[in-house]
This record gives structure tokens, C-alpha cells and sequence, in this order.
């Protein structure tokens, strides 16, 4: 195919335009299924570049807010019960980021914003970790954020495991069910319209190995 014919190829084009010396029904079998192909499909039915295949998704960055440069992530163990247990927290949302480097560096009263920048290798820790994925705020992540806020959770050790953040809205909301204020079916009606972003928490040192350090971004806020 040469550089005009692949140019120019659109469903239109094809379907009612095709050169049958050039274009026979195998080639139009093989091109029609290629990730090339469909993610054009894809750009061009929504107008702004979205890649939705996931065979196109080989690895992604993610943000780390602080108030200090983080080249080498650590699992730091502390008292404070954290959403998904303790380990390195990123986040694919890089505005969220900027603001949680903003809030540390006023809590611990030193340095400054930075965001430290990993690309994470997203193909090889689907086939060789134990990743935990929740898609929504629902049952499963609710209990799952609880008991590892109250540090009873005994379920499967995870390398990695990512899903959505609590805001300080919805945190009301998993407080009150932890309290016993509201049940379960109340508590996931009121998380249900929450536009929640995302976190990435890395929990061994073998999850913590598919982060690369790519650069630290200074004076985030």
C-alpha cells in the first residue's frame, strides 16, 4: 500500500470507491482489523483523538504530588489507614495531583510543590501481578476502602490495586459508614453520582518496579 492509498483510506472511500486491483477482499479483511485501522475509526467517530482499543495501551503516566522530588518510590507503613493499604499513591489525573503536592507541602510546612512523573509499564504487571482494578465506587470498593481505613482488611495481597479517590465530599459519606450512621445501599446511593478521579496505589516492591521515573516537575501549584 503506498503512502496516498493509506492516506486516504475511510469507510466511505472503501465501501464505495474500491479499486479491486488494488484493494481485493482479503486486504480489506486484514486492514479493517488492524488496531491502525480502528483506532482511526475511533478518532474520527469522536472528534478529539481518543484511542479506546486497549491493545494500544502499552503503558501510561501516572503523578505523584508531594512537597519533595520522588525518584525512588518506598513503601512507608503507617498508622493512618489509607483507601487501598500501605503503599506508593499516584494518580493518572494530573490536576488532582497538582492539588494533593499543594496540601502537602502546607501540612508539613517545608519545600515546595513537585510532581514526580512515572510511566508505568501497564502491559507487564497485567501478566506477571496481582492487580485489583475497581471500574466504580460500589460494594466491593466501599468494604474494600473500609477495611483498609480500620486496618481489618485479610483478603488477597495485591502487588497493585487502583480504582477510585475519595474527595472531601464522599469521605463524609465512607466516614458515616464506617460509623454506622448509614448502611451500605444509602452509602453507595450518595457515592453513586460522584465524578470520583482516580489513584494508583503500589503496594509491594515488585508493583512499585513497573514505575519509571521520567522527570520531576518543580513549583506544581
Amino acid at each position: 500500500m503506498t503512502e496516498n492509498e493509506e492516506n486516504s483510506i475511510g469507510f466511505a472511500t472503501i465501501v464505495t470507491r474500491s479499486n479491486k486491483e488494488i484493494l481485493d477482499s482479503y486486504y480489506l479483511f486484514t486492514f479493517l482489523n488492524t488496531d491502525k485501522h480502528k483506532n482511526w475509526a475511533v478518532q474520527m467517530s469522536t472528534g478529539d483523538g481518543r484511542t479506546l482499543y486497549k491493545e494500544d495501551v502499552k503503558n501510561m503516566i501516572l503523578y505523584h504530588g508531594s512537597n519533595v522530588e520522588v525518584r525512588n518510590p518506598r513503601i512507608i507503613n503507617t498508622n493512618k489507614g489509607l483507601d487501598f493499604g500501605s503503599g506508593f499513591y499516584v494518580t493518572s489525573d494530573k490536576e488532582q495531583a497538582k492539588r494533593w503536592s499543594v496540601l502537602k507541602t502546607k501540612r508539613r510546612g517545608i519545600g515546595l510543590p513537585v510532581l514526580s512523573v512515572f510511566e508505568f509499564h501497564i502491559e507487564y504487571a497485567e501478566k506477571n501481578l496481582r492487580m485489583k482494578k475497581f471500574v466504580k465506587p460500589d460494594l466491593e470498593w466501599l468494604n474494600f476502602v473500609v477495611d483498609n481505613r480500620k486496618g481489618l482488611y485479610k483478603g488477597t495481597c495485591y502487588d497493585i490495586v487502583f480504582g477510585p479517590v475519595a474527595n472531601d465530599r464522599t469521605i463524609l459519606t465512607i466516614n458515616d459508614y464506617i460509623s454506622g450512621a448509614i448502611p451500605a445501599k444509602t452509602a453507595l446511593i450518595l457515592l453513586e453520582p460522584a465524578n470520583l478521579t482516580d489513584q494508583y496505589a503500589f503496594l509491594t516492591y515488585d508493583g512499585i518496579k513497573t514505575l519509571e521515573f521520567k522527570e520531576a516537575v518543580r513549583d506544581a501549584g
